[in-house]
């Protein structure tokens, strides 16, 4: 969940962790990857980004003050993590309209998420990663030069 900071009480969804195995239920998956992004708050999130860590496919913040890309969460065995890292960013879009979210696993169309992505970035499809700055709360740490005013009053 996302809780912008000017926005306290209302959370948007953009992943819902399954059980991959390894001892961690889902719930346990999700309160870890929360914590992390919380933990990369304070350095300024800039952007989310696709690795591979220990043979699996991750997705990863940087930020303004560790500009290595830090793990957010394992994706899935058999998962595109570009789609998946895709759909996680058409959520903060979303949320960007003041719509509520739902977490990744139900968006399942990927051309209509590549063209989301594609409407609000323009160009093609982003291999590296995708900017956050952009779409955070300025009391985040973002610059929210692309969140809707109607829902993200300056």
């Amino acid at each position: 969940m996302y809780y912008p900071v000017s926005q306290p009480n209302q959370g948007y969804a953009w992943a819902v962790p399954s059980n991959m195995g390894g001892g961690w239920t889902p719930e346990r998956r999700c309160s870890e990857i929360s914590r992390r992004l919380e933990s990369y708050r304070p350095d300024g999130l800039s952007e989310l980004s696709t690795a591979i860590e220990n043979g699996y496919n991750t997705l990863c913040a940087t930020t303004e003050d560790v500009p290595q890309c830090r793990i957010v969460l394992t994706v899935p065995p058999g998962e595109d993590p570009l789609f998946v890292r895709d759909r996680i960013f058409q959520n903060l879009v979303i949320a960007d309209s003041g719509q509520n979210t739902q977490g990744i696993y139900t968006l399942v169309d990927e051309k209509s998420t590549g063209d989301i992505i594609r409407g609000v970035l323009g160009g093609s499809r982003n291999r590296q990663g995708i900017p956050l700055r952009q779409f955070l709360d300025p009391n985040d740490g973002g610059t929210g030069t692309r969140l809707n005013p109607r829902y993200f009053p300056k």
